[in-house]
């Protein structure tokens, strides 16, 4: 068994948008924890946005200012 402090607040909100779908928050951690289990990986919508390296930035940037890459 988990036990994790969540504010009461929070965890009503979320227990109502689950309970639209049907699901207690009990199954959606538990489906949290299957899919971990199997890709070993949180999903996609879940994982934060990681910083983009400087060199690829530049590329970017480039590639949007001139509509070509840096090698072209």
């Amino acid at each position: 068994m988990i036990s994790i402090p969540v504010d009461p607040v929070l965890e009503t909100q979320v227990a109502e948008v689950l309970g639209r779908a049907g699901l207690t928050t009990e199954a959606a951690v538990r489906m949290l924890f299957v899919h971990l289990a199997k890709h070993g990986s949180m999903p996609a919508g879940l994982i934060p946005m990681r910083v983009v390296p400087s060199s690829t930035a530049a590329a970017t940037d480039t590639m949007m200012r001139t509509g070509r890459n840096r090698e072209d």
